[in-house]
């Protein structure tokens, strides 16, 4: 069953991403990917945001992802990306 799940970066997000350079980028590309293909997955850790949204975090090579899969939605939402 393909996932009909897209992930969507928040601006923090979208500006982490776009300083990486290439080899970096693909390897986010690749995990964003996999999320979205997995939407139940939980994370390494995980954390609560402002509202107490319950975010997972996960190490993605030498950088950690934070997402949250918003269902009815159908997206994995990328909040964040820091270094490792």
């Amino acid at each position: 069953m393909t996932s009909v799940y897209r992930y969507v970066l928040e601006q923090s997000a979208f500006e982490y991403f776009v300083r990486l350079d290439e080899r970096e980028a693909r390897h986010c590309l690749n995990h964003f990917c996999r999320l979205a293909a997995n939407p139940h997955e939980t994370g390494d850790a995980h954390c609560l945001d402002a509202a107490g949204r319950a975010l997972q975090m996960e190490l993605a090579g030498p950088h950690t992802v934070i997402f949250w899969a918003d269902h009815a939605a159908g997206e994995v939402r990328i909040v964040d990306i820091f270094p490792g």
